[in-house]
């Protein structure tokens, strides 16, 4: 079963392993994505980064002075737990390399995409997948949570930036929570939103859409151990009115950062069963 790759990208496959690379880079790439992910992982210059459910890594690029970045879709949740990498299909994977390429071409702060890899086996009725992604890698970018507990709210400008910008530009990310937000800094704050797993584009987000954005960040970085200390009521407001552009009205803000606190209420529930 072959891959079709999204405009601008090639696809390839040498018996069970696939990968989709962008144009420009396939006849410099085949000698890397060529191989299994478990191949690549033994290749010299491969190194683990931390973080992540399945262990990316990170590998020099035939690009002077660039580093890719790998990374091994994984599932989340018990449904992790129960199927691991395992999918069923490459719509998702395939999907999000579309998006984010589009996202990157429009300017919108996320990873440069260079292509997917995949290795799929027949298993009864079935095909099943696993996949990677590969991306230029941010040097220097890490996930927010990690970023609040050593520098504060002080990042928190550069992250409203960041996700207005996106806003924007219609980018619709159902999974925005803390992770799935990286900054670094050279002088000053830089903010990238990554991770873009079922995001789509819709016209510009109306307040509506963007406040569900941000209490699904909101209920994440509670869950991490930043939110109320340090990044409290008061701070998370203004991040919330630089999303929003039009500031909400005082009593509007204390209806949301109420509802907000109720979801992470009854989510925690949740998290105290997983």
């Amino acid at each position: 079963m072959a891959l079709q790759a999204p405009a601008g990208f090639a696809a390839y496959s040498e018996g069970g392993h696939h990968w989709i690379v962008r144009n420009d880079l396939a006849a410099a790439l085949r000698p890397l994505m060529a191989q299994p992910f478990a191949q690549l992982a033994r290749t010299p210059g491969a190194r683990p980064m931390p973080g992540g459910r399945a262990g990316p890594l990170t590998i020099h690029s035939p690009r002077a002075d660039e580093e890719l970045l790998i990374r091994p879709y994984a599932r989340g949740g018990w449904l992790g737990d129960l199927l691991g990498r395992t999918r069923v299909g490459p719509d998702r994977p395939r999907q999000e390399l579309a998006v984010t390429m589009r996202a990157r071409d429009a300017g919108l702060p996320v990873p440069e995409p260079v292509g997917i890899t995949a290795d799929c086996r027949r298993a009864g009725f079935t095909h099943q997948w696993t996949f990677e992604s590969w991306s230029v890698l941010i040097r220097g970018a890490r996930p927010l949570p990690g970023l609040l507990r050593e520098a504060g709210p002080s990042v928190l400008p550069a992250i409203a930036t960041a996700l207005r910008r996106c806003m924007d530009g219609g980018l619709w990310h159902p999974d925005l929570n803390s992770r799935n937000i990286i900054a670094g800094q050279e002088g000053a704050w830089r903010a990238w939103v990554v991770d873009l797993d079922r995001t789509r584009f819709l016209p510009p987000l109306n307040a509506r859409q963007r406040l569900a954005l941000l209490k699904r960040l909101h209920r994440s970085l509670a869950k991490e151990g930043v939110s109320p200390v340090p990044v409290g009521d008061r701070e998370f407001s203004i991040l919330v009115n630089a999303c929003l552009g039009e500031p909400l009205q005082e009593r509007d803000m204390v209806r949301f950062l109420a509802s907000c606190r109720r979801s992470v209420f009854w989510h925690s529930l949740l998290w105290r069963r997983s």
